[in-house]
């Protein structure tokens, strides 16, 4: 298996969520440079290489943090599927899916944290 080196600080599942399948396209906005573009990929957009190594056991590790936020990552489409029934049925009882808002506030709080750039 291959060590991944492009690390996303905004996750390829969130991403995904924003690209149009039907234009084969990603567009985007930059504020720091103040334009407008696409992308056919999401692979290299919001992401630098080895942003999520981090020092384990006295060595540089590109793997352990990206296995982490894993975890998170793959709740996400059942996650955002559960909101849309939630806002859609507002008058139905969703206590028993209380655990996957508190995973997506979680998921929330880690993509401020792996965000680089403050404005």
């Amino acid at each position: 298996m291959s060590i991944p080196k492009n690390h996303h600080h905004v996750s390829q599942c969130h991403i995904r969520k924003f690209f149009n399948n039907s234009e084969k396209k990603i567009y985007l906005y930059d504020k720091w440079e103040d334009r407008y573009f696409w992308s056919k990929t999401t692979k290299t957009i919001f992401s630098e290489k080895f942003s999520n190594s981090k020092i384990h056991n006295g060595r540089v590790n590109h793997e352990i943090l990206e296995k982490e936020l894993k975890v998170f990552e793959d709740d996400f489409e059942k996650i955002t599927t559960l909101i849309k029934y939630v806002c859609e049925n507002p008058l139905k009882p969703h206590g028993e899916n209380i655990e996957l808002m508190y995973r997506l506030a979680l998921f929330g709080l880690i993509g401020e944290m792996r965000n680089h750039r403050t404005p």
